[in-house]
């Protein structure tokens, strides 16, 4: 069940792909199409959240990030308007390893549980059991990422959902 669950969802996110694919070709200003397709994503990936950040330096000279699009699912408390997401520095929270793995283009994925204690309070904090976070590369460079929270229960990702969550990423990349 839970292999045809996986399937079902790849699917699914396959097909939002395609959705944002078309509309991404269609229109020159890509932040048009972004919150449909997050919505089509997130329904079909059965997520809470589906949402995108935005990397940016700060004053300092510091890589930071900002959340600039979001999609929650009936009955979730949306995270978009939280302050604690914009000009988040990976290093003063504690995620100097999303910084690593995103930052070498790599995904990162799993049960929340099994994440570093430094990541998992804030992650917990917002309700989250499981993460899927894929980077955002723009003409080879880690522009930021597209994330995917479970607030319902703790999943493994399967390798076929992770594969067509990538392609989502790499859309936005390329739009």
């Amino acid at each position: 069940r839970q292999t045809e669950a996986a399937l079902r969802r790849r699917e699914n996110i396959l097909q939002a792909t395609h959705y944002a694919a078309k509309q991404f070709l269609r229109f020159s200003a890509w932040e048009s199409s972004l919150q449909e397709a997050l919505s089509r994503v997130g329904a079909g990936a059965e997520v809470s959240r589906a949402y995108v950040f935005r990397n940016h330096v700060g004053p300092s000279g510091v890589v930071l990030t900002s959340q600039c699009a979001e999609w929650a699912a009936q009955g979730i408390q949306p995270q978009m308007d939280n302050p604690e997401l914009q000009d988040f520095n990976w290093a003063q929270r504690g995620f100097e390893r999303w910084t690593e793995v995103l930052g070498h283009g790599d995904i990162l994925a799993g049960c929340v549980v099994h994440f570093p204690a430094s990541e998992r309070s804030l992650l917990e904090r917002h309700g989250i059991l499981a993460i899927a976070v894929v980077p955002i590369q723009l003409r080879g460079a880690w522009w930021g990422f597209v994330g995917f929270d479970d607030c319902q229960q703790a999943r493994c990702w399967a390798a076929a959902e992770l594969g067509a969550l990538q392609l989502l990423a790499e859309l936005l990349g390329a739009a």
